[in-house]
């Protein structure tokens, strides 16, 4: 029962609003690393601004 509840957790989606505003380039790219290595099994929705981070996320975890 209790892995039952545990792996429900995970079917919850994942949102990040602009996280990353405030980081540099090389910050950005850690974050791209962390949804494909902890996420990938994740539904993540993610809201932002920035043009070329949003273009950077879909050329690394298009697929």
């Amino acid at each position: 029962m209790a892995l039952a509840k545990r792996e429900a957790g995970n079917d919850r989606p994942l949102i990040l609003d602009d996280v990353v505003v405030s980081l540099d380039r090389n910050h950005r790219g850690m974050i791209v690393d962390l949804l494909k290595e902890q996420f990938a099994d994740r539904q993540v929705i993610i809201f932002t601004h920035d043009r070329d981070w949003y273009a950077e996320l879909r050329h690394e975890l298009d697929g």
